[in-house]
């Protein structure tokens, strides 16, 4: 009998001390933690491993500081759906300035002021909430903008998550859809592909003096990349008066003026052909290379004949 007794207890004590993974309960009234059978096949249709990061910043605004355990919760529930194909992490880029650099030069994610005011003071604080959803070399950036919703009237502001499960499983199905690989893309384009520099190097302003050579260096890794199919030249307009109406008939590119006056102006155009399309881009000031490389790529997929344009 003791014998039953004790082989029962161990039973139960093993039963006890296995961790519960499989089996999850949502107790919330409304099922905020429960994620839908939409996402569940979402999840379980990858075939690359997806990666959610989150970057909040401990330091932000005292409304949305609430809004960041929720959405830690419902993520994590992604990462065990994901049956090992999800990484989730959460990361806070004021504390760490090579990690602000680097998502700013790859992905654009760059802290937002917000206006925060005491019985004694105002301040502005400049902090991270974005999420990251990356799959493959496709990814997408959802910012406090997508997330949040703000209601309210004379009596009170209400701030609140939009509807965070469908724009997370959203995002997930248009990267896991939309990714491909730049070889691939690369591989797609047709014969004659020129990437085209139009600039005007002796009246570009020192602003924006780098930029042609961040360009030439893309563009040439690009025409390496290709296996020959992208042909990378740069073209001076300034003492073509014919190419100049050219340009401004066919593509609408004009010339941009240095100062107030026009009195002095200059090119800084790129243009790519691809077959019958052409897609045009123009660097602005601030941009870096990472921007850069980003608009090329994208311009490519453009161009590939196949690729859906929105």
């Amino acid at each position: 009998m003791w014998v039953a007794l004790v082989a029962a207890n161990v039973v139960v004590l093993n039963a006890w001390l296995t961790p519960v993974t499989a089996t999850r309960i949502d107790l919330t009234e409304g099922g905020e933690y429960s994620v839908s059978d939409v996402t569940v096949r979402t999840l379980a249709q990858l075939d690359e491993p997806l990666v959610i990061e989150g970057y909040f910043s401990e330091r932000t605004h005292p409304l949305l500081a609430p809004m960041v355990p929720q959405i830690r919760d419902l993520v994590a529930e992604y990462e065990i759906f994901g049956d090992g194909k999800v990484s989730v992490s959460f990361q806070d880029p004021n504390a760490d300035e090579e990690l602000e650099a680097e998502i700013g030069e790859r992905y654009g994610i760059r802290s937002f002021p917000f206006r925060v005011a005491d019985r004694h003071q105002q301040a502005v604080v400049n902090s991270f909430f974005h999420v990251l959803v990356r799959y493959g070399d496709e990814y997408e950036v959802l910012s406090f903008e997508q997330l949040i919703e703000v209601a309210g009237d004379e009596s009170g502001i209400e701030v609140r998550l939009r509807n965070l499960e469908y724009d997370l499983t959203r995002t997930i199905k248009r990267v896991s859809q939309d990714f491909q690989s730049t070889e691939a893309i690369l591989a797609r384009l047709p014969e004659g592909t020129t990437l085209t520099l139009y600039t005007t190097p002796a009246t570009t302003p020192e602003s924006l003096a780098e930029i042609p050579a961040r360009l030439r260096d893309i563009a040439q890794e690009l025409a390496v990349d290709s296996r020959g199919k992208v042909t990378y030249r740069e073209v001076d307009p300034s003492s073509d008066p014919n190419l100049q109406v050219q340009l401004q008939d066919e593509y609408g590119i004009r010339p941009l003026a240095v100062d107030l006056f026009g009195r002095e102006t200059f090119y800084l155009d790129v243009l790519l052909q691809a077959g019958d399309r052409v897609q045009r881009m123009v660097p602005r000031s601030d941009v870096q290379e990472g921007d850069l490389r980003r608009g090329m790529e994208a311009a490519l997929r453009r161009a590939t004949p196949g690729q859906l344009t929105t």
